[in-house]
C-alpha cells in the first residue's frame, strides 16, 4: 500500500539557496571573476546553449542541456581550485530503474516494484550507465511547459512504501519566509519522487538536491526528511540568473561531501573512492566512544520514502576490549521534541530485570547538524520547522528474527514472553506503542540453549502521562487497536499494547508457514487489515474477524485452532 505524504516546502531567494554551499570565499575571489568571464566568452558553450534552446522534444531537450552543462563544468574545473569530485550530466532517454526496495528482517519487502524514468541525472564522471539510485548525485526533471508560479500552499508530492501509519505526516503550513511556499505542479511532484529514491538506496545520504528544467528557466531544489527548499526560477538568458546557475554548478564540484548530502559517519578512509553501492563491510567509529567501533555486515531493515523516520537497520560486529559482539546499528529520523530511543533504553536498563524482556542497549547518539531547523539555517533562513526531525542512532544487541520460532508450540511462549515485557514496561510507566512481529526477536541462552523473546524498537515509546511530542497517533496498521483506529485522539493505554500483541499472534498463525510468507500481497489472507484508506473500515474488518472463532489459523498452525 502506498500512503501519500506531504512535503512541506520553503521557498527562498537564490542568494539564500546558494548560501548552503558555504563557498562565498571562492565566489568573491578574483579567480572566480576570471573564470566567469572566460565562460561568457566561450564559443563552444554558447553554441551548445543555442542547441538546447532549439530542441523540439523532451528527449532532445534533456540531451542538449546535459551537453551544455558538461561544457560549463569543464570550464569551471579548469580553474586553480581543487575540486572535490568530477561529475557529468547523463541524459537517460527511456532508461528506467526500479524503485529502491524496502527491507524487513534482512529480506526485500514484498510487493510490486515501481519503475521510474528520470530525464537526466548528475553522477560521478566514472558512471556511464544508470543502474541504481545510489549513483545519483542530483536528479533532473525536464518540461517544455511553463513551470508553476509560487502560491501560498505546499501540496502532496510523493508517496511512501511504508505500511506504518505513523509515517504519514499531516500537512502543516511552513512559517513565512522570503517567499511564500510554492504550489507544486506535476514536474515538481515527479522530481520529488526521484529524490525520494536516492537517500535510502545506499543509506549514506542525509539530503539531496534536484533541478526542474524548462528552457530557459531552472528551479533548484533541496530535499531532506523534514521537507523541501526551493529556489526561485532562474532564467539563464539573464546575466544575474546565469551567474547564480554557474554558482550552483560549481557547488556540485567544490562543496564538501557532507554539504552535498553524504553522511560523514559513513566515511571510510580505507574504501576506494568512487560510487558506493552498499554499506556492508564499512567500519564506523562511534562518536564519544573511542573504545567502541562497528563493522556493518548485513542490511536488515530499510524504510523508503522522502519525509518520515526512514529507519535503516544494519547487523554489525562491535569491537570492544578485544572482543567481538553481534549487535544492531539503527539510524532513524526522529522528532526532535520526542525523547530519543537511547534515552528511553537508558532509563529502562536501570533495572536488573530488563535484559529478560527488553533488547540489550550499548550506546546511542544524535548526529549534530541534521535537524531540519539547522539545515534551513544553512540557507540563511533560521526559521522553525514544523515536526522537526534529527538523525539519531542506537546500538543494541542483535536479536534473531521471530520468524525463526516457527513451530506451533512456540506461539504460547511468544505470547507469554511479550505479555511479561508489556507488564515490565507498564510497571515502570512506559508504553511501547508499536507492538508487532518486526519489533520482537529472541536471544539464545547459552547455559540451557533456551530462548528469551524480547521487545525492541522503542523510538515510538511514550511515558505514561507525558505529552507525545507528535500530532498523530502511532503504530502499524495491522496491529493497532480497534479503538485507536476509530479515534486518533484517544490517549494511549496499556490495553492497546496488549491488543496489539493479540493481533500479532493472530497474524503469525494465519500468515506464516514454517516462518515464511508464501503468497503475494494481493492474495494476503488479512489484506483487509491494512488495505483501506478509511481506518474505520479497517477497525470494522478486524472486529468482524474476531467474531469468527473458526479458521483463525492456516494449516501449519491448525493444531492451535
Amino acid at each position: 500500500m502506498q500512503t501519500p505524504i506531504d512535503v512541506p516546502t520553503l521557498s527562498v531567494k537564490i542568494d539564500s539557496f546558494l548560501h548552503f554551499a558555504g563557498l562565498a570565499e571562492l565566489w568573491n575571489s578574483a579567480g572566480w571573476s576570471t573564470a566567469i568571464n572566460k565562460i561568457k566568452n566561450d564559443n563552444e558553450q554558447a553554441t551548445l546553449k543555442t542547441t538546447w534552446s532549439q530542441a523540439n522534444s523532451e528527449t532532445s531537450h534533456s540531451t542538449a542541456f546535459c551537453k551544455w552543462v558538461d561544457a560549463l563544468i569543464t570550464l569551471l574545473t579548469r580553474s586553480q581550485w581543487h575540486s572535490q569530485r568530477e561529475v557529468r550530466f547523463l541524459p537517460l532517454g527511456r532508461t528506467g530503474v526500479s524503485s529502491t526496495p524496502g527491507f524487513a528482517n534482512g529480506n526485500v519487502a514484498p510487493g510490486p516494484a515501481s519503475r521510474f524514468q528520470p530525464d537526466a541525472i548528475c553522477v560521478l564522471k566514472e558512471v556511464t550507465q544508470f543502474e541504481n539510485w545510489g549513483q545519483v548525485l542530483i536528479p533532473l526533471q525536464f518540461n517544455q511547459k511553463e513551470p508553476s508560479q509560487p502560491s501560498a500552499e505546499a501540496t502532496r508530492s510523493a508517496s511512501s512504501t511504508s505500511s506504518s501509519r505513523s509515517s504519514a505526516i499531516p500537512a502543516h503550513p511552513e512559517p513565512s519566509s522570503s517567499q511564500s511556499c510554492p504550489n507544486l505542479n506535476g514536474d515538481d511532484v515527479q522530481l520529488a519522487r526521484y529524490a525520494m529514491e536516492t537517500p535510502p538506496a545506499v543509506g549514506d545520504r542525509t539530503h539531496i538536491f534536484g533541478m526542474v528544467v524548462c528552457h530557459p528557466e531552472i528551479v533548484l531544489w533541496y530535499y531532506d526528511r523534514c521537507g523541501a527548499v526551493r529556489s526561485p526560477k532562474l532564467n539563464v538568458d539573464e546575466p544575474e540568473d546565469f551567474l547564480a546557475f554557474l554558482k550552483f554548478l560549481s557547488a556540485i564540484i567544490y562543496m564538501e561531501d557532507g554539504v552535498l548530502g553524504f553522511n560523514p559517519l559513513f566515511t571510510d578512509t580505507k574504501a576506494d573512492q568512487g560510487v558506493r553501492t552498499h554499506l556492508c563491510d564499512l567500519s564506523v567509529n562511534i562518536p564519544d566512544r573511542e573504545d567502541l567501533s562497528l563493522k556493518l555486515t548485513k542490511l536488515l531493515v530499510r524504510r523508503t520514502g522522502l519525509v518520515g523516520r526512514a529507519s535503516l537497520v544494519y547487523r554489525a560486529e562491535l569491537q570492544r576490549e578485544s572482543k567481538t559482539e553481534d549487535v544492531v546499528l539503527k539510524s532513524s529520523w526522529q522528532h526532535v521534541t520526542r525523547k530519543s530511543e537511547s534515552t528511553i533504553l537508558t532509563a529502562l536498563h536501570s533495572s536488573s530485570q530488563t535484559l529478560d524482556c527488553i533488547v540489550g542497549f550499548v550506546h546511542g547518539w544524535e548526529q549534530q547538524g541534521t535537524a531540519g531547523s539547522s539545515r534551513r539555517a544553512m540557507f540563511g533562513e533560521p526559521t522553525p520547522v514544523a515536526h522537526d526531525r534529527a538523525l539519531r542512532y542506537t546500538v543494541t544487541e542483535y536479536l534473531n528474527p521471530l520468524s525463526e520460532l516457527s513451530k506451533p508450540f512456540h506461539i504460547p511462549h511468544i505470547g507469554w514472553s511479550v505479555l511479561q515485557a508489556i507488564k515490565f514496561l507498564n510497571d515502570r510507566g512506559w508504553f511501547h506503542r508499536d507492538i508487532r512481529v518486526g519489533n520482537m526477536g529472541f536471544a539464545i541462552v547459552p547455559e540451557c540453549e533456551g530462548v528469551l523473546v524480547k521487545l525492541h524498537d522503542f523510538d515510538l515509546s511514550k511515558q505514561r502521562g507525558s505529552v507525545s511530542g507528535t500530532s498523530h497517533w502511532t503504530g502499524t496498521l495491522p496491529f493497532m487497536s480497534i479503538e485507536l483506529l476509530r479515534s486518533s485522539q484517544t490517549e494511549h493505554m496499556i490495553g492497546f499494547d496488549m491488543e496489539a500483541l493479540l493481533w500479532t499472534l493472530l497474524w503469525i498463525v494465519r500468515v506464516y508457514t514454517d516462518g515464511k510468507i508464501t503468497f503475494k500481497v494481493a492474495d494476503h489472507p488479512l489484506i483487509r487489515w491494512f488495505s483501506n484508506d478509511d481506518l474505520r473500515v479497517i477497525a470494522s474488518s478486524k472486529q468482524d474477524y474476531l467474531r469468527d472463532l473458526e479458521n483463525l489459523t492456516n494449516t501449519w498452525y491448525i493444531r492451535l485452532d
